[in-house]
């Protein structure tokens, strides 16, 4: 019968332990599963055990990978899904056993990411609720949850003022100068006093804010009323 013939702890995570049998390293597992299993040093091990041991380095390096991940950033459980099994072959069980044991520890929560991803989507790029939520669905956040907390981050009520703010924003300082210049066909005065500089037409004006405002999620309704705040409302955009 085969022996386990070194169990040498990691020096950088001695919770992790690189298994040897007969000589020959077989993978690396939690020194915790060893424990489970009843392994030590020196004991034979059955063909049933082994096939157990190597499950729990399957489970070890998914964990490995997982952790390695989420240091980087937050991920969604789906997410992590598919790093484990499609780009480090992990199985299916282990990966969902791992997933499981990561968030009952705290490393890894749907939740927490689809409020901190909505946070960023709302305030820094300016995305609206439809938006959001759609963006959270496809990362593979339960639809309540990523409608609910869509709901949270970018309120129905306050969704024409966001619309606004940002449309504002990307016209930049001196907004409604150059929205009026080019409602009424002016040129804009160059900059030190130097010749005049043609401006964007009205048109040009109303395509590229209502384009922006849609890449970001908002609806016709929303978009022809901020065209309208803006003077913009009878341009074809």
């Amino acid at each position: 019968m085969a022996r386990i013939t070194a169990l040498t702890p990691k020096p950088r995570d001695p919770s992790l332990v690189e298994v040897a049998i007969d000589g020959t390293p077989v993978g690396t597992a939690l020194r915790s599963s060893l424990d489970e299993l009843a392994l030590r040093e020196g004991s034979a091990i059955s063909a049933k055990a082994r096939a157990s041991l190597m499950a729990a380095c399957e489970r070890a390096t998914a964990r490995t990978v997982a952790l390695k991940s989420l240091g980087r950033s937050d991920r969604s459980r789906a997410t992590l899904t598919r790093i484990l099994v499609e780009r480090h072959d992990i199985g299916e069980e282990a990966a969902a056993a791992t997933l499981d044991q990561l968030k009952a520890d705290g490393w890894q929560d749907d939740r927490r990411y689809a409020e901190g991803r909505a946070r960023i989507l709302a305030e820094e790029r300016g995305c609206s609720q439809a938006f959001i939520a759609e963006s959270l669905a496809a990362e593979g956040i339960d639809e309540r949850l990523a409608s609910k907390v869509a709901k949270a981050a970018a309120p129905s009520a306050k969704e024409r003022e966001r619309a606004e703010a940002i449309a504002r924003s990307a016209l930049g300082a001196g907004s409604t100068t150059r929205v009026t210049a080019a409602v009424r066909g002016r040129k804009q005065p160059a900059a030190g006093g130097g010749r005049a500089a043609a401006r964007p037409g009205r048109n040009q004006i109303a395509r590229r804010i209502g384009g922006q405002l849609a890449r970001r999620g908002f609806d016709a309704d929303t978009i022809a009323h901020v065209l309208d705040r803006l003077g913009l409302g009878d341009a074809e955009s």
